[in-house]
């Protein structure tokens, strides 16, 4: 049997050697590294490519305007009503005439009353007998005290006068009624609130400013009264 080939050591097939551990152990980390850097350069490469982008901020919501306040409406001022005036000769008294005359006494026979320009009349009618003292006198209301009684009465109208004839009377020879409802401008009524003791009393219900005037008249003889309207 023939004896295997020895190879020679010169121009001869090289012998096939095993590696060694740390020629294994060297290339696995140059492995690793190089798959390191791959990624490293990746990431770096993507970054450079894709910064983050900051998210949008919102924009700010507009803020409307303010509506413009519509100027407030000026109330209107109440006109202001002039004071009235008085007529000529009228006024708010007292007023007060006439004389007195022993062993006379003054009879009232009617009384009346009518609307005129600017006025309303009333009218005391004595007749031929004479006119002695009296008082004609204005108030703030239509309300007068009956004599003797004292019993409170109040006539039509928002304000009254009050006239007193002394020495007088009024029931013995008086025609026509004593509770008058004239219903006029400025006398609304007249009442007869006073008949004792000589002393006569008439009162008128009135409205409208309050001024009369005061005046009187012969044959025959009257007392008159005018009220403003």
């Amino acid at each position: 049997m023939a004896s295997p080939p020895r190879y020679a050591t010169a121009g001869g097939p090289h012998r096939l050697r095993p590696r060694t551990p740390v020629m294994v152990a060297g290339a696995i980390v140059l492995a690793v590294a190089v798959v390191a850097a791959s990624v490293l350069t990746g990431i770096y490469i993507g970054s450079r490519r894709s910064p983050t982008t900051a998210a949008p901020t919102a924009a700010p919501t507009a803020t409307a305007a303010p509506s413009a306040t519509a100027a407030p409406t000026a109330t209107p001022q109440p006109t202001a009503t002039a004071a009235p005036t008085p007529l000529a000769g009228f006024g708010t008294g007292p007023f007060a005439g006439g004389a007195a005359i022993g062993g006379q006494v003054t009879s009232v026979g009617s009384v009346r009353a009518a609307a005129q320009t600017g006025y309303d009349r009333f009218v005391i009618d004595l007749g031929q007998s004479p006119l002695q003292q009296y008082e004609v006198r204005t108030q703030a209301t239509s309300q007068f005290t009956l004599d003797p009684k004292g019993e409170v009465v109040t006539l039509s109208g928002a304000s009254g006068v009050l006239i007193v004839v002394h020495n007088a009377s009024n029931h013995d020879s008086f025609v026509g009624p004593t509770d008058v409802q004239a219903g006029l401008p400025a006398i609304r009524e007249a009442r007869l609130v006073g008949d004792f003791e000589g002393m006569v009393s008439w009162a008128l219900g009135v409205r409208g400013p309050g001024f009369v005037r005061v005046t009187t008249l012969t044959g025959p003889n009257r007392l008159v009264v005018d009220v403003q309207t």
